[in-house]
């Protein structure tokens, strides 16, 4: 009965490390067309991939952007003022994934994702003479869920290219703006934008296991 107990329990034991030696992580890099035009939800960012089993993936995307742009202005030879525009965004996507199909090289895959955007935009204008200079602020949250198919092309065992199709459902919600300055003010509108559609996206995912 003992000797039972403890063929059982080297079973399991054996189990549980075939289990843990198929797990790895992988950090993979999302870059789109640098040339496109970049949309509420950047693709652009940094993804981890937790591996569970050859089949079975718990992923997340950190998305980071920021943009500013200063002009300045002239009067004659003299710098007058200077104006100063961009914004500032950060997005988290958990999602998770199946692979349905594998080959040598290749992996076909397909899951779900649900995930927040959070987004604040500035301009500024800052005269020389220290007079009139305004702040203009807005803030817009974003809200993503949808599913998607994609395929992993293994360059060597722990480096890897992928691409995906998604299919998502977008809702961007972008409060009153404020200026603040010698006359502060208050935006009139607020807005609320949704779609839901199929996006492919020209992006190369570069990733790499451990």
């Amino acid at each position: 009965m003992r000797m039972k107990k403890y063929v059982l329990m080297a079973i399991l034991a054996a189990g549980m490390f075939n289990v843990a030696s198929a797990q790895k992580f992988g950090v993979e890099i999302n870059l789109q067309n640098p040339f496109g035009n970049q949309d509420f939800f950047s693709n652009n960012g940094l993804s981890v991939r937790y591996f569970l089993n050859d089949k079975m993936v718990i992923r997340g995307t950190l998305n980071l952007g920021s943009n500013s742009n200063a002009t300045k202005h002239y009067n004659g030879d003299n710098l007058d003022y200077t104006t100063t525009n961009g914004f500032l965004s950060f997005g988290l996507l958990p999602g998770f994934e199946y692979h349905f199909a594998q080959y040598e090289k290749i992996s076909v895959f397909a899951g779900a994702r649900i995930g927040a955007n959070l987004r604040n935009e500035f301009n500024s204008t800052k005269h020389e003479d220290g007079t009139n200079d305004s702040n203009y602020k807005k803030t817009g949250f974003g809200f993503q869920a949808g599913v998607f198919t994609g395929v992993d092309f293994n360059l060597t065992p722990n480096l890897y290219l992928g691409a995906e199709i998604d299919l998502d459902y977008n809702l961007t919600l972008s409060g009153r703006g404020t200026t603040n300055g010698s006359t502060p003010s208050k935006d009139q509108t607020s807005t609320t934008t949704s779609n839901l559609g199929i996006r492919v996206i020209p992006s190369l995912r570069l990733g790499w296991k451990f």
